[in-house]
């Protein structure tokens, strides 16, 4: 791989992480909107603080969108004289993007796994304490969605990653022609 193909993986694997974390800033508004909806009015704060969600989570799925979209043409600006002879390591980039969803996927593994323990055993408890506050069971079931779909994404990115780096060159390959 070229210090330019290194560049474009690194630039790609942003916008994925970019995407995982705007998967926290929609639970987030999600919450806050059900709280508005639970609350009386209360003008131009409820506005704001939907505006203050929201606006990140816009950002951060435009920030995920650009730098998977314009990777390549990110890498060519950050190293412009890059020879396509000069290999920096003796992986083609197809395995070395295998490697990167691999890492990513344990990554998010070990973050969801955690959190999906402690909503069940939040689940547990409230249903023992018969403590069925909507507030708080729409906070936890918000919560173990967005665990599960870590959960899901985590293992389709390690176990799936070849496949996936195979789909990927295979359709840079076709876009490129």
């Amino acid at each position: 791989m070229t210090k330019r193909e290194v560049a474009s993986l690194a630039l790609k694997l942003s916008g994925i992480y970019a995407f995982i974390v705007s998967a926290s800033s929609f639970r987030t508004m999600m919450f806050m909107i059900a709280s508005i909806g639970d609350r009386p009015a209360q003008g131009p704060n409820s506005t704001l603080l939907a505006a203050g969600y929201g606006i990140p989570l816009l950002l951060l799925l435009f920030l995920g969108f650009y730098l998977i979209s314009a990777s390549e043409r990110l890498s060519r600006h950050i190293f412009p004289q890059d020879s396509a002879t000069e290999k920096t390591s003796p992986f083609s980039s197809e395995d070395m993007q295998t490697i990167a969803f691999s890492v990513v996927g344990l990554l998010l593994l070990t973050k969801a796994i955690p959190g999906l323990c402690r909503v069940i055993l939040q689940i547990f408890d409230i249903y023992h304490q018969n403590l069925l506050l909507g507030y708080v069971k729409g906070k936890l079931v918000q919560d173990l969605v967005v665990r599960v779909l870590q959960l899901a994404l985590g293992l389709y990115l390690f176990l799936g990653s070849k496949g996936l780096s195979g789909f990927w060159h295979k359709m840079q390959r076709t876009r490129g022609m």
